[in-house]
Formats: C-alpha cells, structure tokens, sequence
C-alpha cells in the first residue's frame, strides 16, 4: 500500500514539473507586468564549418518582433540560411519573426520547475559549394614570433598534401632557456616540444585567411616563443630540490 502511495506521488511530481514547464511555451505577455518573468530563448548557431558566429538571446513574449540573423561567412561555399534541425527540413526565416518560426524552433528550458525562464535553441547553417572556385585548399604559413631571440624564417604547410612529420625550430637567446613555442602571444596553449603531425598542428593552430578574395584558401597563423632566464630557472630548481628534500625528510621520519 505504502509503495502504491509513493509511486502516484512520483508521478504526480513528475506530471507537475512537466506542466509547469509546458506553461514556458503559452505564457502570455507579461512584459506590462512589474517584475514579471520574461522568458529568455538564448539562440546557439551551429556554422557547420563556416567562421564562429557568438550566440544572441531574445525575449520569447517582450520586445521587437522581428530580428535579423547574422549570416556567416565560409571560404568556397554558398550560405543557403538557417535550419532549426541537423537534417536541414525546417527552414528558418532569415529575419527571424517571432510569431512564426519561434514555432518551428527545438526550445529546451534551461531547468525543470515552473519559474523556468531561461531557455536555449540551436540553428544550423547549410552550405552549397560555390562552383566558381577552382578549389577549396590552400597552403598554411606558420610565422614565428621569437620574443628577442634570433628572427626565423617561417615555414609552409600544403594542406591538401599527405600529413608529414614537423620539427619545429629551436631558437637561442643568450642567458634564457627555450621552454617552447605557444599558440598565442598570452602563452596559454603549448604545442609539443617534440616532432609533430602535420595535419595535427594546422587543427590545432588559429588560422586567419591571407585576403578578402572568397576563392583564396591561403591561411597564416604565428606562434609565439615562451622563455625563462637561468637565474629564474636556478632559482626554480633549488625551490624544488629543497621542497622535495623536505617531503623526503617527513616521509624517513614517518617509517622509522
């Protein structure tokens, strides 16, 4: 009996927390309202190779009725607009309205519970080749930012061609050691110290396009050297000797 009780109020809570979240989708305007909810669509683009478009939100039952989405931009193809759906069934109107395709829209609320009003959406862009380009690859040109040390050549990587084993120069500096090359001038993203794959090291690295020509597949990226001077580094090394000496020390008297 106890058991039947609990299950009907397993459902009843779930049954409730549906409903509540339901009542997102037929809330009426409450924008007149002091301090009502407004229910916030945060709309994700999915840009399926094209360059990254940042995420925009509006408000389901308040504001402008009609927005225009941002369009991107993709070397060799054609922007053929926005689908609610990965399968490219759902068409999207390029000025979003509201009382339309809001309707067509997968809206997932961001909790569960009757005080939703946060929910996310994601579109996604379809693309056509543009024929008018004779081909859709270029070649890379990594440059190098050595941060005072001798100034080296860059190099080319054909991005079409079969992968190949890289060795990424080692430059010198007086009184400094290498530590490695980054993928930014912040120094946050360390490349491997040792020879790397072609085809890995342009995935990883931040590519720019060498011109505004659409046909034009030619990318440029620059890394960026990170050093320390020897004092620093003596320094660092005796810090860790002392330290581990006296972890060692703790670890002998612990087992004696």
């Amino acid at each position: 009996m106890k058991r039947g009780i609990r299950l009907l109020i397993i459902i009843s809570l779930i049954m409730t927390s549906f409903i509540c979240t339901k009542n997102v989708y037929a809330l009426d305007n409450f924008c007149g309202i002091e301090l009502a909810d407004k229910v916030i669509v945060n709309i994700n683009f999915e840009v399926n190779g094209g360059d990254e478009i940042n995420s925009l939100n509006y408000c389901m039952d308040c504001g402008i009725s009609k927005f225009k989405l941002p369009e991107p931009k993709r070397r060799g193809y054609i922007f053929e607009g926005w689908y609610a759906d990965r399968n490219f069934k759902i068409r999207i109107s390029d000025t979003f309205n509201k009382e339309t395709d809001a309707k067509k829209l997968l809206i997932v609320p961001d909790s569960i519970g009757c005080d939703v009003n946060k929910v996310h959406t994601t579109l996604y862009a379809k693309w056509s080749s543009d024929n008018s380009c004779e081909t859709q690859t270029g070649n890379i040109t990594v440059n190098f930012e050595t941060n005072g040390a001798d100034k080296i050549d860059p190099i080319y990587i054909c991005e079409s061609c079969d992968s190949k084993k890289l060795s990424l120069p080692v430059p010198k500096k007086e009184n400094y050691i290498f530590l490695g090359w980054y993928l930014e001038d912040s120094l946050l993203t360390k490349l491997p110290n040792e020879m790397i794959d072609s085809n890995e090291l342009y995935s990883r690295m931040k590519l720019e396009y060498d011109n505004n020509d659409k046909c034009s597949f030619d990318r440029h990226t620059t890394l960026y050297a990170r050093w320390v001077d020897n004092e620093e580094l003596i320094r660092l090394i005796k810090d860790s000797i002392d330290n581990n000496l006296y972890y060692l020390s703790d670890i002998i008297s612990n087992n004696k």
